[in-house]
């Protein structure tokens, strides 16, 4: 059994159920997705068990950023989950069950520095974008 280092450097783009991308030294030039998810969990002990469909940049804001203490967040699809996460991949926080397209964080209490909002659509969709508290 293989098991993961210390630390890993992960991009993957899913489309039209294909993946393109690479983790550490597994480059993935374009290959389906089962045989993606099979390759990764024989690979990474299943670090993966399922992809998320992915939203057009397009479709969402974020604003401002960066910002102070408020961020609002907009889209054109109904946002089921908010989750903040720092630039050490520990999750700051988490909203369930919004189920709306417009919404507001309060991050008084996050530190100045960059974090990432993850959006999950109540059809599975996700997005993560970069935000900056000042």
């Amino acid at each position: 059994m293989k098991t993961l280092p210390s630390h890993f450097v992960v991009f993957l783009h899913v489309k039209d159920n294909n993946v393109v991308g690479a983790i550490n030294n597994l480059v993935i030039e374009s290959m389906p997705l089962e045989a993606f998810e099979s390759q990764l969990q024989s690979s990474y002990c299943g670090l993966v068990s399922s992809a998320e469909h992915e939203i057009d940049q397009n479709q969402v804001k974020v604003f401002p950023n960066p910002f102070e203490s408020t961020l609002n967040i907009s889209s054109n699809f109904a946002i089921d989950k908010i989750e903040v996460i720092n630039s050490t991949g520990a999750l700051m926080l988490s909203k369930n069950k919004i189920e709306a397209a417009t919404f507001t964080l309060h991050l008084d209490e996050l530190s100045s520095g960059v974090y990432f909002v993850r959006l999950s659509g109540i059809k599975g969709e996700s997005l993560r974008k970069k935000i900056i508290k000042i």
